[in-house]
């Protein structure tokens, strides 16, 4: 359950309502690897399982105008704080908006709309020249999409 300003709130909503000034990666300093990422909106951590937290940064992600993908990781202050991310891909053609996942075993924990919880480390795609099991533009579908899990029980 994710809660906001004191309610529920749903886990899919239009960020062009909520961050009308879409915000942009830059790194901290000349020497960063990674890039920051913040929380778009508030949101309260009631329960241990895994969320999205949006960020209203959309991929692809570009550097000197050319398509990068991205590693996800956490920030040591967020887990200080309690507040786990959990790593991610972001490849070179994801074209939606990058969410972090995370989890806190210590619930309840509440990140603050434009709180730095996750950083992005851009990656060379070193798949290039390799034929793609298929070749279609990724639009539909979005984060967490790629894959199906199964559980024997």
């Amino acid at each position: 359950l994710l809660a906001g300003a004191g309610t529920l709130t749903p886990p899919m909503l239009d960020l062009r309502t909520v961050v009308p000034q879409m915000p942009s990666l830059q790194p901290a300093t000349s020497g960063s690897l990674g890039m920051d990422l913040a929380a778009a909106v508030e949101t309260t951590l009631l329960t241990t399982q895994p969320q999205k937290i949006a960020t209203a940064i959309r991929g692809p992600i570009s550097i000197n105008g050319q398509a990068v993908g991205a590693l996800i990781i956490g920030r040591s202050s967020a887990s200080m704080l309690g507040l786990f991310v959990l790593p991610g891909v972001v490849d070179a053609d994801y074209t939606g908006e990058i969410m972090v996942m995370v989890h806190t075993p210590f619930p309840p924990v509440t990140i603050q709309k434009g709180q730095r919880i996750a950083q992005v480390v851009p990656l060379v795609q070193m798949t290039e020249g390799i034929a793609p099991i298929k070749d279609t533009l990724r639009e539909r579908g979005g984060f967490g999409q790629g894959s199906t899990v199964y559980y024997r029980t």
